[in-house]
């Protein structure tokens, strides 16, 4: 592809490993724009690298409104965030070749691309969606310990409704 396909893909990229380390909603992450960010790195208990985590500032306009998410994978935003010729605090974090902002509908048709890609829909026996990373994100966060209360706080849900849909992993 031409230059704009190789960056949307590369964003895109991007997108799907920070939303499967996020809990985000893929709505919530399209709105953050780069004043929303803040990066920290973290030293990994018995590992000689270092993590780098984020914090996000979800826009109140949202599904669950203002919040702040704690983000593992920091790495995946950061490497769209210093790549990016847009720098100024108002320009959105994941963004196209000119700037504009990337959407949902457009994530949603790379994230097709990728599956079929890699052949997941036929190897797992179901259809994964852009919102199957969400639930990664909560499966994965509740078998290494994570608190429920924290888990509510960051993907922005109530106790009942993380029990409901995720009571097998509790």
């Amino acid at each position: 592809g031409d230059e704009n396909y190789i960056w949307d893909a590369f964003v895109s990229y991007q997108i799907l490993f920070f939303l499967a380390n996020s809990g985000m909603r893929t709505g919530e992450l399209m709105k953050v724009k780069r004043k929303d960010i803040q990066f920290i790195k973290v030293d990994q208990i018995k590992q000689k690298h270092k993590q780098l985590i984020c914090l996000v500032q979800v826009h109140p306009s949202t599904k669950t409104g203002a919040r702040e998410v704690n983000a593992m994978g920091g790495e995946f935003a950061k490497r769209v965030k210093d790549k990016s010729k847009f720098k100024r605090l108002d320009d959105f974090l994941f963004c196209h070749l000119d700037g504009s902002q990337f959407t949902t509908k457009q994530f949603n048709k790379w994230f097709k691309k990728m599956i079929e890609f890699t052949d997941e829909n036929k190897r797992w026996g179901k259809k994964f969606v852009p919102y199957s990373l969400r639930h990664f994100y909560a499966t994965t966060r509740l078998q290494n310990g994570t608190s429920m209360i924290a888990l509510c706080n960051n993907m922005g849900v109530t106790e009942p409704y993380l029990r409901k849909h995720y009571s097998h992993f509790l």
